[in-house]
Parts: structure tokens; sequence; C-alpha cells
């Protein structure tokens, strides 16, 4: 952690850091995948992550829409943590670290506690799991 603080301050007194088109661009980034994640997470075209859906998009799984909130958390939280004092600075930085990570891991799997209630009962409903079972 003093590592990290001192990082910071070092940054701070060299001046480097983003231009303001950088920052527009990258907290519009963050605005986009927070708000999209965020509708995801509170039910909006929640039919993307039915199995049928999910299967045609190999590259996509149940998880891939949520774990934009996390990402764009993730952005957010680090443009926040660059003018901040140093000590609040890098406990922001962490947080948009910690955040960034759990958007990556979430790409492809969130643990049980990061999922909503409506993914948690689509994933236990065996009218659907029965579907894809029978199905070659």
């Amino acid at each position: 952690m003093a590592q990290l603080v001192r990082l910071t301050a070092a940054a701070a007194e060299t001046g480097a850091g983003l231009s303001p088109v950088q920052g527009v661009l990258f907290t519009a980034l963050g605005l986009v995948l927070l708000a999209i994640g965020i509708a995801h997470y509170r039910g909006y075209r929640s039919w993307v992550a039915l199995p049928q859906n999910v299967r045609q998009r190999w590259f996509v799984t149940q998880y891939t829409v949520l774990a934009m909130a996390w990402l764009g958390a993730g952005i957010l939280l680090s443009l926040v943590s660059v003018p901040l004092p140093s000590v609040l600075g890098a406990i922001t930085l962490g947080a948009g670290i910690l955040a960034s990570v759990v958007g990556i891991v979430g790409l492809v799997w969130l643990p049980r506690l990061l999922r909503p209630r409506w993914l948690l009962e689509m994933q236990n409903d065996s009218t659907l799991t029965d579907r894809r079972k029978a199905r070659p």
C-alpha cells in the first residue's frame, strides 16, 4: 500500500496523467458501460441471457452484459482517483482495479452473490434445463 501511495504521489508531482480529451473519452466509455450493465442487472433485455440465445453467440455468456457494469465502474473509479490526494487516490484506485478485475472475470463467470435475482431464477428453472438437455 505504501508503494502505491508513493507511486500516485510521484505521478501527481510530475504532472503525468490524462489529457482532457482522454479524460472525456474514458468517462464517456465508463458511463456507457455502467449504464448498459445496470440496465441489464435491472432486467432490461434479460431474454438475451436465455440459454438458447447464448448458444447462438459463442463469445457471449449469460454474464457478459452484466460484467459491463463492473468494467464501467472500474474505469470511472480509476479516473476519479487521478485528482485525489495520495492516500484517498490510492484507495479509490484500488477499488477501481478490484471492480475491473471483477468485470474481466465476469465476462465468463460471476459468483452467485453478484448475479441478479432474475438470472438466478432463470438458471434454476427446470423447464429451461430440461429443454437444454433434450436438444442434440
